[in-house]
């Protein structure tokens, strides 16, 4: 059974043929969990006809800033316009550089823009182009929320410059470190209204995904408080069960204690009868002795003779 249970991906009931009362609760539950992730299946016609669309529109828009944030980022211009500030952060003669650290810096961001971003983004795209169920549509929400979450991040995941450099830069003339923050405002100023933009992209789609989530728990609130309010129920009705059980058990144990006699009145009686009839056994013994001697006296006295 437990092999057919694993072929066919059913659970097994954990609880054994001696307690039948928690395997018929664990199946009582397990159908009415099975009602709860069945209850529906088909897409509304929200969800097909406007929120799935504007969901792929936005999974595109992303992957297309993501991919200006690419192209910028291998522009040779870009380098041009960010060099002047990036080298007082990462000169290119600094202990451990390679090369042009601006260009090893930009190239840097344009990987992690392709790799991180613009590839997730096409095989959500591609895997989620016809949703048909809700469970197709929760794991396109899930993959693209997470995606998302990601997003917002995005100037210090791809911005903040990462190497084995020591980023301390000594202003020559006043001998003051140069603040990194306005260095690095000036360093994303190419990049300044795509992620703006994709920002506020990412956080309606976050909000809308959110927002889409809640309803769906709300839709399911109702029946939850039914299946907890089945069990009280049943709980209830067990307990109530027991309790008049037991107290009927002991009404019948007192009533056959108030009614029956004591056991051992009963022992005493029985041998005192036992004794009696040892006497009476003992009396017609002797009565039977004496009918026997006075036949026998009978049969031995002299007949008188007949007139």
């Amino acid at each position: 059974m437990a092999a057919s249970a694993a072929r066919s991906g059913a659970q097994e009931n954990p609880h054994s043929w001696l307690h039948p009362i928690l395997r018929a609760r664990w199946k009582r539950h397990q159908e009415l969990y099975r009602i709860l992730d069945v209850r529906r299946v088909e897409l509304d016609e929200f969800e097909r006809e406007l929120l799935i669309p504007q969901m792929h529109d936005r999974v595109v828009y992303m992957r297309e800033m993501f991919e200006r944030i690419r192209d910028i980022a291998a522009a040779p211009e870009t380098a041009y316009r960010i060099a002047p500030q990036f080298r007082k952060l990462a000169p290119d003669d600094a202990p451990g550089a390679d090369g042009d650290s601006t260009t090893s810096y930009l190239k840097e961001v344009a990987r992690q823009a392709d790799e991180t971003f613009v590839a997730p983004l096409k095989r959500i795209e591609l895997e989620h182009q016809s949703v048909s169920s809700l469970r197709g549509l929760y794991r396109f929400f899930n993959e693209l929320r997470y995606i998302c979450d990601v997003a917002l991040d995005t100037e210090n995941l791809l911005f903040r410059y990462k190497s084995k450099l020591t980023l301390i830069a000594i202003d020559k003339v006043s001998g003051e470190r140069i603040g990194q923050d306005k260095e690095w405002l000036i360093i994303l100023t190419p990049f300044e209204l795509t992620l703006g933009e994709l920002k506020r992209v990412a956080e309606a789609t976050a909000g809308s995904i959110d927002h889409w989530s809640k309803k769906q728990d709300e839709a399911k609130k109702p029946f939850l408080e039914y299946v907890a309010a089945a069990t009280n129920a049943a709980t209830s009705r067990r307990t109530i069960f027991i309790q008049l059980a037991a107290i009927a058990l002991s009404l019948s144990f007192s009533a056959f204690f108030l009614t029956a006699r004591d056991p051992f009145a009963l022992k005493r009686e029985n041998a005192a009868l036992k004794e009696e009839l040892q006497v009476a056994k003992d009396d017609v013994a002797r009565l039977t002795g004496q009918v026997q001697q006075l036949q026998d006296q009978l049969r031995s006295a002299p007949v008188p003779p007949a007139p």
